[in-house]
C-alpha cells in the first residue's frame, strides 16, 4: 500500500509539473526547462567511518516557475555489512524447525561473514532559487526541501552461524536445522531533508552540480526516543534490523559534485 502511494504522489507531482511548466511562457534557462543529471551522493558520517560512502543518485528536474523547480531523484546503492559493522549487534539468534510433526528450536551465534543489501530510493525535492544569483530555473544557485522513501533489500546472506550446545539435539535435528531463506527481511524508511543545491553550466546545455544537505529518517526519531528496534528473535528479522541499521545517520550530512544536461 505505501509504494501504491509513493507512486501516485510522484507521478501525480510530475503531471502538476508539467502542467504547470506547460502554462508559463516567462520560464527556463535559455528555453531549456528539464534538466537530468547524475551525481554520486557521499555520506559524512559513512565517511568518517569508511564503510558505505556513495549513493548512486539519477534526477530529473523541471521549471514550474522562473524561480522555482520541481525534481524527482532515484537513488541505488550495493552494501556488504560485515559481522562487526554494528558491535555484534543480535548475535545470538533462535530459529524454529519441524521435524517429523514435532516442533523444536535451535540457538546460533552469527560468528562472521557478510551479508549483502541493495538500497533504493525514490525522492521528490522542491528547489526555490536565489533571485539575485539566478536568471532562471532550473539554472543556478538555490535551497532545497526534500522527502524520501527509502526500501533496503537483503540479496545475499554470506553470515557464518554457529549451532549452540549441539549437544542438546538429535543428528537428524541438526542437519534439518540449517540457515533459512531470505523472507519477508525489506526494510523502509521515510527520510525528510533541507540542502543547498548549484549548477556551474559548462556550454549551453552540460553542467556541473553541486549540493549540500542535512537529513532526518524515522529510525533517527527512534534512536532520539531510546526505543530499542536492534533487537532480533530471528535470522531474517536480523537482516531486516541490519538493513534497516545501515540507513540511519547515512544521509544524516551529505554532499554530491555531478554531470547533468538541461533540455
Amino acid at each position: 500500500m505505501v509504494n501504491r502511494k509513493l507512486v501516485t504522489l510522484i507521478f501525480a507531482g510530475i503531471i502538476s509539473c508539467l502542467i504547470t511548466a506547460s502554462a508559463q511562457t516567462n520560464i527556463g534557462y535559455l528555453g531549456k526547462k528539464v534538466a537530468l543529471g547524475y551525481s554520486p551522493q557521499v555520506s559524512l558520517v559513512n565517511f568518517v567511518k569508511g564503510f558505505d560512502v556513495l549513493t548512486h543518485t539519477f534526477n530529473a528536474e523541471f521549471s514550474t516557475q522562473r524561480y522555482q523547480s520541481l525534481s524527482i531523484s532515484l537513488g541505488y546503492k550495493k552494501t556488504k555489512v560485515p559481522t562487526d559493522a554494528f558491535e555484534s549487534q543480535n548475535e545470538y539468534l533462535s530459529e524454529r524447525y519441524l521435524l517429523n510433526g514435532q516442533s523444536y528450536s535451535v540457538d546460533f551465534q552469527k560468528m562472521g561473514g557478510d551479508a549483502h543489501f541493495r538500497t533504493l530510493m525514490f525522492g521528490l525535492k522542491v528547489n526555490f532559487f536565489y533571485h539575485g544569483r539566478t536568471f532562471a530555473a532550473p539554472n543556478g544557485f538555490c535551497q532545497y526541501i526534500k522527502a524520501d522513501y527509502i526500501k533496503v533489500t537483503p540479496t545475499k546472506n554470506n553470515y557464518e552461524y554457529e549451532l549452540l550446545n549441539p549437544s542438546q539435539y538429535t543428528a537428524a535435528q541438526i542437519a534439518n536445522a540449517k540457515v533459512p531463506e531470505i523472507k519477508n527481511a525489506e526494510a523502509t524508511l521515510f527520510n525528510v531533508g533541507f540542502g543547498l543545491a548549484s549548477k556551474k553550466m559548462m556550454t549551453r546545455s552540460l553542467f556541473l552540480s553541486f549540493n549540500a544537505e542535512v537529513n532526518v529518517n524515522t529510525l533517527m526519531f527512534m534512536y532520539i526516543m531510546d526505543e530499542d528496534y536492534t533487537y532480533a528473535e530471528n535470522i531474517n528479522e536480523d537482516l531486516f534490523i541490519t538493513g534497516k541499521s545501515i540507513n540511519k545517520f547515512k544521509q544524516f550530512l551529505g554532499f554530491g559534485v555531478g554531470v547533468g544536461v538541461m533540455l
